[in-house]
């Protein structure tokens, strides 16, 4: 193991491939305990669990004290990243609730790594050539058929929810590209840690504001123990760990292979399986979005044996 990881780029994709097993449990456990608590009252206790767990790791491992050393600007930037996290959370959430099948959610969660790679050249001067072109053709097109609902009308093309699901992409991969960005100044734990916060306040708020029960049953909460543990904590450190080493669309091309884990999962949990279309359009989503992330790298090996 030591050798396979003795070089940066190795590690990061490890890491991101571990952030992938990890964040595939979010939708099964998630899709679990709303099934039987109400969107407000699960977020709350999910991110109530999440903050502790990265509380306690970043007391541990001593890393709590960082934000004493970050300047006004810094501070300003981490509550940018922690809002635009907080709504892509929020709104991927409420996809989960109103799709039935988890898989759909992720095969359109695979939309973020499409916005990672459009920011990162508009934001961090990252270059793209023909065949990661193609590879976002190819994400928008499985995107459309994960998303179809089977009649072609106006009103019904798109099933319910889909529309949470894309815009939490947007969202998260904005957030995403802000982290990679500074990812030199913030700890990996203090960005995790700096997500859940921001989470817990508004699932708080959105409790009290709206006079929802505090109440959970024993069987939702083990849902959203172990689900919280797994995606807040796990995966986003994870996550944040493989930035350093990789570019956020690489990471997230690997992440995008999660979405075959949920579909044997939720086959296997709640004897889900995507309609025949939406599989094609999963399908076809990952392979747009290997090429984005690989498109360079085959496009000069091509190169090279010419």
């Amino acid at each position: 193991m030591k050798n396979l990881l003795n070089s940066p780029k190795r590690k990061g994709y490890f890491l991101a491939a571990l952030s992938a097993v990890a964040v595939s449990n979010v939708y099964i456990f998630s899709k679990a305990a709303l099934r039987e608590t109400d969107l407000i009252t699960f977020g709350f206790f999910w991110f109530l669990m999440a903050f502790s767990f990265n509380f306690i790791y970043t007391v541990a491992t001593q890393k709590l004290k960082l934000y004493l050393t970050f300047t006004a600007k810094e501070l300003i930037v981490l509550g940018a990243i922690g809002v635009f996290e907080m709504s892509a959370a929020y709104l991927f959430f409420r996809g989960v609730n109103v799709i039935e099948n988890p898989t759909i959610v992720s095969f359109l969660d695979n939309c973020t790594p499409l916005f990672v790679t459009v920011l990162g050249v508009i934001v961090l001067r990252d270059k793209f050539t023909r065949f990661e072109i193609f590879g976002m053709v190819l994400a928008i097109v499985g995107a459309f058929l994960v998303s179809y609902s089977g009649t072609f009308t106006l009103r019904g093309l798109f099933i319910y929810g889909s529309q949470y699901a894309v815009m939490a992409a947007i969202l998260a991969s904005i957030g995403i590209t802000l982290a990679k960005r500074q990812i030199k100044a913030y700890d990996p734990a203090i960005l995790s840690l700096n997500r859940t916060i921001f989470l817990v306040s508004l699932f708080l708020i959105l409790m009290l504001t709206l006079h929802k029960s505090f109440s959970i049953s024993l069987r939702s909460f083990t849902f959203v123990s172990i689900g919280s543990f797994a995606g807040p904590f796990l995966a986003a450190v994870l996550q944040y760990n493989a930035f350093k080493y990789i570019e956020a669309s690489k990471a997230m091309i690997i992440q995008s292979t999660r979405s075959f884990f949920v579909l044997m999962a939720s086959l296997l949990f709640f004897g889900l399986f995507p309609l025949a279309h939406q599989l094609v359009g999963g399908i076809i989503s990952i392979t747009g979005v290997m090429i984005i992330a690989l498109g360079s790298t085959w496009l000069n090996s091509w190169k090279r044996n010419k």
